[in-house]
């Protein structure tokens, strides 16, 4: 791959007393995101822009990333969502993956931003903006896979499972979790993780339709 960050020598600093000058090659970037699309082609690759793109620039690498064909951009907080949203064209769906605050679903969908929902609660309350705005609204949905990570383990969900994909009016669903455990939690092993990722997208099959 090409490298990204490309450091200029003191004789280059334009600013007294600087310590060091970073370059970020957008071309690099946009290359680099060719070459991982190729790979996992058909599948799309998407794009975590979130803390400033780690510090990269979050407008311009975004705007990088979708000359180069990315549609799809996460980052954490809602208030970046807010940010990034009007330097990106509509077609590009834009995530956030901490879900969203109550009261702010309405800001949401009109600013054409797609939560991630992490609780049944977030769930119920997105459906609820979408009644109120008489139209279906699309979201992402995080399922616990068996990680310590935001929902539960696999064998606590039981109670809640047909309620949670019995809310309607969410409109279309991406069904996201994580198939390989950073440290802790569920001790099962990440084909256990992915096994139980796909049984969740199955139940969900349907169920924005």
């Amino acid at each position: 791959m090409d490298m990204i960050l490309e450091s200029r020598s003191q004789a280059a600093l334009s600013s007294v007393g600087a310590s060091g000058y970073l370059t970020i090659d957008l071309g690099a970037l946009r290359r680099n995101y060719k070459l991982l699309s190729e790979m996992v082609a058909p599948a799309q690759t998407a794009a975590v822009v979130k803390a400033n793109a780690y510090g990269l620039g979050a407008d311009q690498v975004a705007q990088a990333l979708y000359s180069q064909g990315c549609r799809h951009f996460f980052v954490a907080q809602f208030v970046e969502a807010v940010h990034l949203r009007p330097n990106l064209p509509p077609e590009a769906q834009l995530f956030v993956l901490n879900g969203l605050q109550p009261g702010s679903e309405i800001r949401c969908a009109e600013s054409r931003i797609i939560p991630v929902l992490n609780s049944l609660e977030q769930l119920q309350q997105w459906a609820g903006a979408a009644r109120r705005l008489k139209r279906t609204l699309p979201a992402g949905l995080q399922v616990g896979t068996g990680m310590s990570r935001r929902g539960g383990a696999p064998q606590k969900r039981g109670g809640g499972s047909g309620a949670l994909w019995g809310v309607r009016g969410g409109g279309s669903l991406v069904i996201m979790g994580q198939t390989g455990p950073p440290g802790g939690g569920w001790r099962g092993t990440k084909g256990g993780h992915a096994a139980e990722e796909n049984r969740r997208a199955d139940e969900g099959r349907g169920v924005a339709e």
